[in-house]
């Protein structure tokens, strides 16, 4: 449900913020991993391993009953 997901992406934010970041550019905005990096000063390579470690540590928050 959205406030299980609510919750999970705050908690993401607290302990990677970066992390937090990107998938809010890339989920909600669209952005792919070029303009991700683009916009966060980063390497796209650094974009790309954010997005992997994010989507595996909200899997794994969202798989914990609410």
């Amino acid at each position: 449900d959205m406030a299980h997901l609510d919750r999970a992406l705050e908690e993401l934010e607290a302990a990677h913020e970066r992390m937090a970041q990107v998938v809010q550019l890339r989920y909600f905005m669209g952005l792919d991993s070029a303009e991700i990096a683009a916009t966060l000063g980063v390497d796209e390579r650094t974009t790309r391993r954010d997005w992997a470690a994010a989507r595996e540590w909200l899997r794994e928050r969202l798989d914990q009953p609410a």
